[in-house]
């Protein structure tokens, strides 16, 4: 048991020094989203709350406030003047948060199988997941959403385990909520965990209806307050964000649509033909339900061109983009040159050994369980696609990938008994 603790903890402690070398060794300043969340928790730690929209008049909704509260919460500690100083504790906690997630990877795998090896193995390669080192050293909402997401999956699984202990479905419900506040997609999740909460109860007796009803009640519970502010502050109803209509927008359209260097690729945000419906004076909600109407009409009049979206955005989720795209990427997140290079070769190796390990250990997965990375994966293709948006179904990839390694080393280790125990005739 003790030996055991000890090569958890170097595990851990093996993928933390690595991500603080890597914030050591860069000289980092945060872009694009990175830059826009460091933009939004300077402004709530000095308690200006949001800060005004950059895409319309007025105010904005358009990041989940996830993110945002916790790097504030953090500047608020800290001090937000010296801007390398913030950044730098920024991605010391996202480093801390991403191991941590690897030890959740490992607790799920102890849940599903009992085997103190493939737990061990999973939570090794997840320490040391190098898609996961490029996401965990820069300020994206990645590491804390793989944090709740694998927190409310071991919630459910503890719930099925002490189906009477009512609270663990509850509190699988509010990480599901939190969630849903850092990445609104989150919200499928939803799915699982009240199929979870059902599994365990007799029949459709009132009994059996009330866990799956707490879970989705904690989760709504928790999003309220903001759908809340949302509608206080824009006069409608926007549920977590205003960044739907302008995604929809950046993919559906004559330049994403006929783009060869990337094809069905998302394009920043607001395309030319569609600036001539921005009118001055609109805010943020008002542009984007404007932008959302476009892209609609856009995908009506071209009910094909989704396929084709879908097709190229899962290519790039499984590294079809090649090692271009990963190094576009490395460039957003700051990470070093050679880093994109171990994260294409790392999930190619990983991805190989799940293949490996779907067909013996996925028969043991509980069904609602299987639907947790096929609803996040599918959450996304339709609009993005690429190794940052595939990260929620990293998990359990290296958890099948970990059991197909120990089934391996079981086999090997059962053909040297057997050749030992042959005797020469």
């Amino acid at each position: 048991m003790r030996r055991h603790a000890l090569y958890v903890a170097a595990a851990l402690g093996l993928g933390l020094a690595i991500r603080l070398a890597i914030i050591a060794s860069t000289d980092y300043a945060p872009t694009a989203d990175a830059a826009s969340f460091d933009r939004h928790g300077v402004s709530i730690a000095n308690g200006h709350g949001y800060p005004p929209s950059r895409l319309a008049e007025g105010p904005s909704a358009f990041r989940p406030p996830g993110l945002p509260y916790t790097l504030a919460g953090l500047y608020a500690a800290t001090g937000t003047a010296d801007t390398e100083t913030r950044w730098t504790v920024g991605r010391v906690a996202q480093a801390i948060g991403s191991v941590a997630t690897a030890g959740l990877v490992g607790l799920v795998g102890l849940r599903l199988w009992g085997d103190r090896r493939i737990a061990f193995a999973a939570l090794a390669i997840a320490a040391v997941f190098p898609a996961w080192m490029m996401w965990s050293t820069t300020l994206l909402s990645e590491p804390l959403f793989l944090f709740l997401e694998l927190a409310a999956v071991l919630a459910a699984l503890a719930f099925r385990r002490q189906p009477d202990r009512l609270w663990w479905i509850l509190v699988a419900g509010v990480l599901v909520g939190l969630a849903t506040l850092t990445r609104p997609n989150g919200v499928v999740l939803l799915v699982p965990v009240a199929l979870a909460a059902w599994a365990r109860r007799p029949g459709r007796s009132l009994r059996a209806v009330i866990p799956p009803v707490v879970a989705v009640l904690a989760a709504i519970a928790v999003i309220v307050p903001w759908s809340l502010r949302n509608a206080r502050t824009f006069d409608a109803f926007i549920p977590v964000h205003t960044e739907t209509g302008f995604a929809l927008a950046g993919t559906y359209n004559d330049q994403a649509a006929t783009r060869e260097d990337c094809p069905a690729c998302f394009v920043w945000f607001i395309p030319p033909e569609y600036v001539p419906l921005l009118e001055p004076g609109m805010d943020e909600a008002e542009v984007e339900a404007a932008m959302r109407g476009a892209a609609l009409d856009y995908l009506r009049a071209n009910p094909l061109y989704v396929g084709r979206v879908v097709f190229w955005n899962a290519a790039r989720m499984v590294g079809g983009g090649g090692i271009s795209l990963e190094q576009k990427l490395g460039r957003q997140a700051s990470a070093p040159s050679v880093l994109p290079w171990f994260s294409l070769a790392g999930f190619w190796m990983v991805l190989a050994l799940a293949v490996g390990g779907v067909t013996d250990r996925t028969r043991s997965w509980p069904r609602w369980l299987i639907l947790v990375p096929a609803l996040l994966f599918a959450s996304v293709l339709p609009i993005l696609g690429n190794s940052r948006y595939r990260a929620p179904v990293d998990p359990f990839l290296i958890l099948l990938a970990a059991a197909f390694v120990v089934s391996l080393l079981d086999r090997v280790r059962t053909r040297d008994a057997k050749r030992a125990l042959e005797i020469p005739v």
